[in-house]
């Protein structure tokens, strides 16, 4: 009976594990670049607040919040309004970039398609972080 129970809590700690390590996702560059595309493109401007390099000094001034969120918006309606126009976005895509784990900065290189066939290039700058890679 006590094997049996051993054998029980090994399997759920692993599945538990395993779930955790899911959930929490990747935060690699090529991950963190097509996460902040997407979310443009998808007026998520909570999630690109998150995924973008702030320093301490621009966390803490005042009224930084409602500037940085302001500059998103616009950002966000002026990818949406061009999307719009060319039926949407159809698929994100990223460059598999290599990245060494002593590199501080990378940039990568992102291709967005929308539904029309249209497609555009860009490259996004990051920067690794103590919270893993963020938007430069």
């Amino acid at each position: 009976m006590k094997t049996l129970f051993k054998k029980l809590l090994s399997v759920c700690s692993i599945l538990f594990i395993s779930f955790a390590l899911t959930a929490c996702g990747s935060n690699s560059p090529s991950d963190v670049a097509k996460k902040y595309v997407e979310a443009i493109y998808a007026g998520d401007v909570d999630t690109i607040k998150d995924l973008v390099y702030l320093s301490e000094k621009d966390k803490n001034s005042p009224g930084a919040d409602e500037a940085i969120k302001g500059k998103i918006l616009m950002l966000v309606s002026e990818a949406k309004s061009k999307a719009e126009k060319k039926g949407g976005v159809d698929k994100v895509t990223v460059a598999d970039t290599p990245v060494s784990s002593d590199e501080e900065f990378v940039k990568i290189k992102v291709s967005v398609k929308f539904k029309n066939g249209d497609e555009k290039n860009s490259s996004v700058s990051l920067r690794k972080t103590e919270d893993g890679w963020k938007v430069k």
